[in-house]
């Protein structure tokens, strides 16, 4: 009998020829090994896998990314909650045309005929959504594993319904505005002084006269847009409790649970900084976080010292929120990497390529004093940057499968 000896050195490259022909092996096997989460009170990233959810499990899958390190995948499932006058639109276009482009499901309220918006809306029902691409209306069983939803949507009251209907592992995201500016164009845009009996005609002084008794002006006011929107509607949009305008400890608990959901809240001042988190955080391509302000007013209302103070106080809960993820933002710069500057440097040059490639710069007014922007480029790319896309997305998901 033949004695073989073999070295040390020998016997671990066998060892790892075996497990790497294993790793292979089990990596390209359907996987049939589940694994069942206990029930837990913990609060989860919306995009992590929740609790009492069955996922496939490679037991090897540790072993083969630390040898084999994969390229970064872009994630295609988002959940964009579309807070109110922050500059949403613009951001909901650049979610829309991700997703229409790539023949992506919307999450869609299908009660709102036009944009699919759930708005104050807190839902379990499944029979009020717009079925995805490809299931006939009615089919409930099949709706599910949506891809897309960038609506405007109360988050927290309805983040279970969201966790259900969306598909696994979803990133959520949303966007905030400065406080003051944001209340500004909120009580105007809903005409509150109307809704208040505040007649001035003049936009400041309407805010002048609200600010010589804000609560009793806001508590005149029945419930409705100007009633959420007029006192931290930033707040209203993500909490679920409507009624924590002055109760710190509250707002500061809710805090702690949108930092343990949202995977990325962007900053309405620092866009293109915020873009370019947004396009790490999903491993997307320049081309994809491409955008033009969408659904800005001409003119604001000037706002001096003593307006931003009481708007400040009046809007407590706003600021917390705002303040808390604007320095978050800076500190997701910070642990971006020395190349945030170049990159940055980099989109903004495209940006401006883009706008001049697309022919961009004409404009028409709308109602409530909007400007929309015309893109004389008539390509496909070119005409989304000047269109949120709802219109189209509605349009496309309500179509019977036989057309």
């Amino acid at each position: 009998m033949c004695n073989m000896r073999y070295s040390k050195l020998q016997i671990l490259l066998l060892l790892c020829t075996v497990v790497g022909f294993a790793i292979l092996f089990l990596d390209l096997r359907p996987a049939t090994t589940y694994v069942t989460f206990p029930s837990s009170n913990t609060i989860h990233r919306f995009s992590e896998v929740q609790p009492n959810l069955r996922f496939s499990a490679n037991i090897f899958a540790g072993i083969k990314d630390h040898f084999f390190p994969s390229q970064c995948k872009p994630a295609l499932s988002v959940v964009f909650v579309k807070t109110h006058k922050t500059g949403s639109t613009t951001m909901s276009s650049v979610i829309n045309r991700f997703g229409f482009s790539r023949n992506e499901s919307f999450l869609l309220y299908k009660n709102d005929t036009s944009h699919g918006h759930f708005r104050q809306t807190i839902t379990s029902d499944v029979r009020e959504l717009l079925p995805p691409l490809g299931i006939s209306s009615g089919e409930y069983d099949s709706y599910r594993d949506f891809d897309i939803m960038s609506s405007h949507v109360r988050f927290l009251p309805n983040i279970e319904f969201l966790r259900k209907y969306m598909r696994q592992g979803s990133r959520a995201i949303t966007v905030l505005r400065e406080p003051t500016r944001q209340w500004e164009s909120a009580f105007i845009f809903f005409n509150c002084a109307k809704m208040m009996q505040i007649l001035h005609r003049n936009a400041t002084e309407k805010i002048d006269t609200f600010f010589t008794s804000p609560l009793a002006y806001w508590n005149s006011t029945v419930d409705g847009q100007c009633k959420y929107y007029s006192r931290n509607g930033m707040w209203y949009d993500l909490s679920s409790n409507a009624a924590i305008h002055t109760n710190e400890s509250e707002v500061y608990r809710e805090l702690e649970i949108l930092d343990q959901t949202l995977d990325l809240v962007l900053i309405t001042e620092y866009l293109d900084e915020s873009l370019l988190l947004l396009k790490k955080l999903m491993c997307w391509e320049y081309k994809d976080i491409l955008y033009v302000t969408l659904n800005q007013r001409n003119a604001t209302s000037v706002l001096n010292m003593y307006h931003e103070d009481q708007i400040r106080k009046w809007n407590r809960a706003d600021v917390i929120l705002y303040d808390h993820y604007n320095k978050t933002l800076w500190r997701k710069v910070q642990e971006y990497g020395p190349s945030f500057e170049q990159d940055l440097a980099h989109f903004r040059t495209l940006l401006k390529e883009y706008i001049m490639l697309c022919g961009i710069g004409d404009t028409i007014h709308r109602s409530k004093n909007r400007i929309s922007f015309v893109a004389h480029n008539s390509s496909s790319l070119c005409q989304s940057l000047v269109s949120e896309g709802n219109s189209m997305i509605v349009k496309r998901q309500k179509t019977p499968l036989h057309l």
